[in-house]
């Protein structure tokens, strides 16, 4: 019903009506008795008007898809496997990835009932953010200062889903920080930790893979919203980049340690420690400043978490033969599924000892050996899979320079793809007035010690 048919009914409404309605509504709304001034008024409407508008699609040159997933196909075992010739094996093959089928999480049974499009409740309270800063914070009390005359008000049409944005911004008591997961394909809304998540992922007396998992439990405990709705923690881990890890701290960061922050660093002229106060949102920048538009276009396309899979670069591979081996590595974009799986199948002092080699480990969805009898005897090179992870931990560790060179630069490829980077900007010694540059911070890093200087406060 438009709002012009509605006035036409409460035109022929009686008083009595009127006045019973009107009760009603300030029984329900209870306004401060202060009126809005008209130039207010106005620049709510335009505000709600603009809340309410639909996304504006992308320009051709910005909105294209994330890369389309590469995939490779599954060899056979545990015969061997013949591959095509050394100019074939560095292209890429072309059938579904199969799903890791074991489990690691005992989760409880959770509700996977797709939720709206994440609302951007961001937009209500801020001016929008650079397109080099990855997230903005929400406004808790942004009902705070809009006071209701109810002799003076617009009843207007809002289906269902609309009218999810305004009931999330009245009773959703919790502010949150979007952030964009680039290499994950989706937004997410971050809140701030509390004691007891402190205390949960603080605990030093546990081995890496049981820190790791309760860090990610308590950071998905946090997600209070994404743009392909509700996610269990399984899912989560399935679909969400390892190095996306960085970006949802971020977020975490930033509604637990809101605003500035200090850090401490050593000028490396007069080499005494200098004490910034750096505001979060400069903290973010990303390589790739068209990938905002990419990841718009996905959110508009994409609302549910399976479906992820065919736009993000989670769980893409792409195929490399080292030039002295010849072993061929399916190099992948990990999830953070993939890094709790690759430490639960090593001991502690093996992930200690061989700490960058396991950080290798991560990219590799499969690695072959070659036969070299066979391949010599045939003709064709033909390969077999190397599954065990110790076996290609020793393996890895004894390549050499120029094997491990093609293979960290094929890792790389993979990290730098839409990286999101943090660092202190332009910093300055406050002793020397020496210019220190842009200096890189690891996210995780800074909140720990944010949380460490406030437990010995």
């Amino acid at each position: 019903m438009s709002t012009e048919n509605k006035n036409d009914i409460l035109n022929h409404l009686s008083e009595d009506v009127k006045k019973e309605m009107n009760l009603a509504i300030e029984a329900t709304v209870q306004p401060t008795p202060t009126e809005i001034a008209p130039e207010l008024l106005a620049q709510y409407r335009q505000q709600w008007a603009t809340e309410t508008a639909a996304v504006p699609v992308a320009s051709p040159t910005t909105s294209a898809s994330l890369p389309k997933p590469v995939e490779v196909s599954a060899l056979p075992e545990p015969a061997p496997v013949v591959v095509a010739p050394k100019e074939e094996l560095e292209s890429v093959l072309s059938s579904e990835v199969t799903n890791r089928s074991s489990s690691l999480l005992v989760e409880t049974e959770e509700d996977h009932e797709i939720s709206e499009t994440f609302s951007k409740l961001s937009s209500e309270s801020v001016a929008p953010a650079p397109t080099n800063v990855v997230g903005f914070q929400t406004n808790k009390d942004l009902l705070a200062d809009i006071h209701i005359d109810v002799s003076n008000i617009d009843i207007i049409e809002k289906t269902g889903f609309e009218q999810q944005d305004d009931i999330d911004i009245m009773f959703n008591k919790k502010s949150i920080y979007e952030v964009v997961l680039a290499q994950s394909g989706y937004k997410a809304g971050m809140s701030a930790l509390t004691l007891s998540d402190i205390n949960a992922i603080t605990n030093s007396n546990v081995d890496l893979y049981t820190h790791k998992k309760r860090l990610y439990e308590v950071i998905h405990s946090h997600l209070e919203n994404t743009s392909v709705g509700k996610v269990g923690l399984k899912d989560w881990l399935k679909i969400t980049s390892f190095h996306d890890l960085e970006t949802l701290m971020y977020g975490v960061y930033c509604q637990t340690f809101p605003e500035n922050n200090e850090f401490d660093v050593t000028c490396g002229s007069c080499n005494k420690a200098t004490s910034l106060i750096v505001n979060n949102v400069t903290l973010a920048e990303s390589k790739d400043d068209t990938i905002y538009a990419k990841i718009e276009e996905i959110v508009r396309s994409v609302n549910k978490s399976e479906d992820l899979i065919a736009h993000s670069m989670v769980h893409t591979t792409h195929r490399i033969v080292l030039p002295e081996t010849k072993i061929v590595f399916d190099i992948q974009t990990p999830s953070l599924w993939d890094h709790l799986e690759l430490l639960n199948s090593m001991d502690q002092r093996t992930i200690e000892e061989f700490a960058d080699t396991i950080g290798t480990m991560l990219f590799i969805k499969n690695m072959y050996l070659l036969d070299v009898a066979r391949t010599r005897a045939t003709g064709k090179a033909s390969y077999y899979p190397v599954d065990d992870k110790n076996r290609q931990l020793h393996l890895i560790s004894r390549l050499g320079i120029k094997d491990g060179d093609s293979l960290s630069d094929a890792v790389n490829s993979r990290v730098e793809k839409y990286a999101i980077s943090y660092s202190v900007k332009n910093a300055k010694c406050t002793h020397c007035s020496d210019s220190l540059g842009n200096l890189p911070i690891d996210i995780e890093t800074a909140l720990f010690t944010l949380i460490q200087r406030r437990n010995q406060a």
